[in-house]
């Protein structure tokens, strides 16, 4: 303890940084699957309270309101998802119905490509052929694992249906309890902490939903404009690829990019001129008005420049999977909070420079007057009065 004590601040904020990352990852890592079901209940419950809000302006007890809000929540987004499952359903048996004409088209296609590869590999030398083979087994190494996770979680729905009871009981006593249950995780802290963790508590929860709503704004929108644009041009499974877009919209980088940049190739290349130019104008305004949409929802409600986030989401998802894309984020946005609640400072202790043709304030010693001095033997006068 001796030497934590002749720690620069900058040193101890450093220190305290790189804890705050290995406890971030030893949570998503080791407790967050156990837990589950009430980090989905605390964000329930985060997205219902401005609805709680304005029913307790109603003169609703909370628990009522809590109740309402609930209901209300959850009716609205199962009928979305009720919606969404039966059009889906339709446009699937479309899709299984076109199978056979899609997969004649796909041997041929399959046999041109390879007929091109082996007179194109047939002139190669030998250690190129080698990398390109091992590189294509690996490939199919990533698809086989990817489709086995696929029909792990199909197989995992009915636990999935436990989860969301479970997260909406949790989210009802959270709600209806917020500040039982703030109060007591702040008594586990030491009394110095408290006005800070509280302080951190409030930025931090803006944060995340800001986060939230920016990234559920921007698949709204790719989801929006990719079905229009596809029932536009008159192109099959306009919802369902439409859904599969937003979806990618979560991925950093690539995006909606890996089905429209595929799909237009395929259509220049064999000789669909007019769908691929217009499936790459499509992918073109999507591509603007994210970039455009971005800064002004990720930056304002984030606080965090979009280099920080995209690098955040990429060692996010080295170290943790397909979870790090969001736990990356999510560790940046907490020591942002740190550093603006000044729990962390790395200034190192100097005073900021003023700007150009300032001075800076000079302080002055405060003032001191003189004894007051009375006549030897006399008491100085009483005073009278409040």
């Amino acid at each position: 303890m001796a030497v934590a004590r002749n720690w620069s601040p900058f040193s101890s904020s450093l220190a305290t940084a790189g804890g705050v990352l290995v406890a971030v990852y030893v949570f998503t890592r080791y407790l967050l699957p156990y837990l589950w079901p009430f980090v989905l209940g605390l964000l329930i419950a985060l997205a219902i309270e401005p609805v709680v809000g304005a029913l307790q302006r109603l003169r609703l007890r909370r628990s009522v309101a809590v109740s309402l809000a609930l209901l209300l929540v959850l009716g609205l987004f199962a009928a979305l998802l009720t919606w969404a499952v039966s059009a889906l359903v339709v446009e699937i048996t479309k899709l299984v119905d076109a199978l056979p004409q899609y997969y004649s088209l796909a041997q041929d296609l399959v046999a041109q490509i390879t007929d091109w590869v082996g007179r194109a590999m047939a002139s190669l030398p030998d250690p190129v052929k080698e990398q390109i083979f091992a590189q294509l087994a690996r490939f199919y190494e990533v698809l086989a694992s990817l489709l086995t996770q696929l029909l792990n979680g199909v197989a995992k729905l009915p636990e999935l249906l436990l989860v969301i009871l479970v997260a909406a009981i949790a989210s009802y006593f959270i709600s209806r309890d917020k500040k039982v249950v703030g109060g007591f995780f702040l008594l586990l802290l030491p009394p110095a902490w408290r006005a800070s963790a509280a302080h951190l508590n409030k930025r931090l929860i803006n944060s995340v939903w800001g986060f939230a709503l920016a990234q559920l704004w921007l698949i709204i929108v790719t989801t929006l404009v990719t079905m229009g644009g596809l029932a536009v041009m008159a192109a099959p499974y306009a919802l369902l690829l439409g859904l599969l877009s937003g979806l990618l919209d979560i991925l950093p980088v690539v995006g909606p990019g890996l089905l429209f940049l595929p799909w237009a190739l395929y259509n220049l290349v064999w000789g669909q001129f007019v769908m691929g130019v217009e499936l790459a104008v499509l992918y073109l305004v999507i591509s603007v008005l994210r970039q455009m949409l971005s800064p002004r929802l990720v930056g304002e409600r984030l606080g965090i420049h979009p280099l920080a986030a995209l690098l955040s989401m990429y060692v996010g998802a080295k170290l943790l999977g397909l979870l790090g894309l969001a736990m990356g984020p999510l560790a940046v946005m907490l020591l942002g909070a740190m550093h603006q609640t000044g729990i962390l400072d790395f200034s190192n202790g100097a005073r900021p420079a003023p700007p150009p043709g300032q001075h800076p304030p000079v302080e002055h010693p405060p003032a001191q007057h003189p004894p007051a001095q009375h006549p030897p033997g006399q008491l100085p006068p009483r005073r009278v009065g409040p």
